[in-house]
């Protein structure tokens, strides 16, 4: 058991309870002693995980086709939206999703038959979002967060309002250059510096999550050793590296637009966390993937 495993294996089913309805499914779980009754409630939040998981991706992809139908994305620098239907347990995910699409604060809203919208919202570095909705609060029925990510409340009536408002004042706060994905580079390396050593050294860093993030590093120069392979229905790709006669397979999530510079047979440029890849039994060194370009 290691942070990955609780945090990508454990965490998302014992969120999705909440997410998805009772809660108190959870709390039954971690605190029986009754070993058939834990089995029967882990087996239920597997089952609600996967409703949740079907039901994200379904609100994800309709999010996506209202922005681009409805968002005027060249001149407006934050997304707002809303729709009758979606399952408020998780529009922060959805909002997250929307932001990382299209690199920049998002705001997603489910309003249910009564008219009441339950939203959430998430930003980038350059915008204090708890502060810009404070800016708009007069069409609000609630709101609360911090910088970063936050909640509220909106009636149906009130969200255009709500809207021009908010899109208003961020369009003044934020410049085009804010909206420009940029990546935190901790220290750059040779994949010869990437040994059993270098792995025990950032192992004691440990244990990462928020507020102690893993370190990213950036390689240069970089061959692509074999074909790259799409998967996850060409979202994601993964390849192996080689430099100086040392390889280590990679794994890009997202990040399938750049298979045709992976297969052009020139040296790229690649930023990445260093992680162990456990699968059947092996445990093998991985790049984890976070951008790529060709290399000057």
């Amino acid at each position: 058991l290691n942070v990955g495993k609780l945090v990508f294996g454990l965490a998302p089913k014992i969120n999705a309870a909440g997410r998805m309805g009772d809660a108190n499914r959870t709390v039954e779980l971690l605190t029986t002693s009754d070993k058939t009754r834990a089995e029967e409630l882990a087996s239920i939040l597997v089952q609600e995980n996967k409703r949740r998981q079907r039901i994200q991706e379904d609100i994800v992809n309709d999010a996506i086709r209202l922005v681009h139908s409805q968002v005027d994305l060249e001149n407006n620098k934050v997304v707002i939206i809303g729709s009758k239907g979606w399952h408020p347990g998780v529009v922060g995910i959805v909002a997250s999703r929307i932001k990382d699409e299209f690199s920049r604060p998002a705001i997603v809203i489910a309003f249910d038959k009564k008219g009441i919208g339950k939203g959430s919202a998430r930003s980038i570095p350059h915008l204090d979002l708890y502060e810009a909705l404070s800016y708009a609060a007069k069409f609000l029925e609630g709101y609360g967060g911090h910088p970063m990510a936050a909640g509220l409340t909106v009636h149906e009536d009130k969200f255009e309002n709500f809207k021009s408002l908010f899109l208003r004042n961020v369009n003044k706060i934020l410049t085009n250059n804010d909206l420009i994905p940029a990546i935190s580079i901790d220290g750059e390396m040779a994949l010869t510096d990437i040994n059993s050593r270098f792995m025990r050294f950032l192992e004691k860093l440990g244990p990462f999550g928020p507020g102690n993030m893993r370190p990213k590093f950036v390689s240069r120069n970089l061959s692509i050793s074999g074909q790259p392979r799409l998967m996850g229905n060409g979202e994601h790709i993964r390849f192996i590296v080689s430099q100086n006669g040392r390889n280590y397979p990679a794994v890009g999530f997202k990040l399938s637009s750049h298979y045709e510079d992976l297969i052009r047979g020139v040296p790229v440029d690649i930023a990445y966390v260093v992680e162990v890849n456990q699968w059947q039994g092996q445990s093998n060194i991985q790049l984890n993937v976070r951008d790529i370009q060709l290399s000057d």
